[in-house]
């Protein structure tokens, strides 16, 4: 798997994502943006959600601004990662798994999100983070993500390559990374 996942995230790769191409030889990345191509993306959220075990919530959009993944945030039905606390509502520990739109790329690892009332707000992942699970989701989730993303046709990017920083210099628009940029910027990227 790391001989595909490098021929993926070479030099001339690298430089068609950030230019808004899509790479892979399959939707969703043939078609970006594609209604056939997303779907592929939601056989992953689908797949999940048919664990009876699981939550899951897929967030498209942060706003007013555009994102370059599917972000999928998980969490067990059973509600034991729910705390409610007067001044901010519903504090859910989970799991947040993004898929890249431009490549068969996913990552995932530990945020929380909040809820009052429709109003909420969630976290970013960052390579630092990346695989990093509560037990409760080691338990009850990991494998189910697993194997959602190996059934769609996704490669978990594993965190040492997400860190690797760029070998040419480029601008990447994103709020979620800055100069030098790494490998994690190219495909998962966010500007309000």
């Amino acid at each position: 798997m790391t001989d595909l996942i490098e021929q993926l995230i070479t030099e001339q790769n690298l430089r068609r994502v950030i230019d808004g191409k899509s790479i892979g030889d399959k939707p969703p990345w043939r078609e970006k943006f594609a209604p056939t191509g997303r779907a592929r993306l939601y056989e992953v959220a689908n797949y999940l959600k048919e664990r009876q075990s699981l939550t899951v919530e897929l967030i498209d959009s942060y706003g007013s601004g555009w994102v370059s993944y599917l972000d999928l945030f998980i969490y067990p039905s059973n509600g034991s990662t729910i705390v409610t606390k007067k001044q901010v509502g519903q504090e859910i520990s989970g799991v947040s798994l993004w898929l890249s739109y431009s490549a068969p790329l996913a990552i995932y690892g530990a945020t929380k999100k909040t809820k009052k009332g429709s109003s909420g707000s969630s976290g970013f992942l960052h390579p630092a983070s990346l695989y990093k699970l509560p037990r409760i989701l080691v338990e009850n989730g990991e494998t189910h993500i697993l194997n959602a993303l190996k059934n769609a046709g996704f490669y978990v990017l594993p965190e040492a390559v997400a860190k690797r920083k760029l070998t040419f210099e480029t601008q990447i628009e994103t709020n979620l990374g800055e100069n030098p940029f790494r490998i994690f910027d190219v495909f998962f990227n966010w500007m309000d």
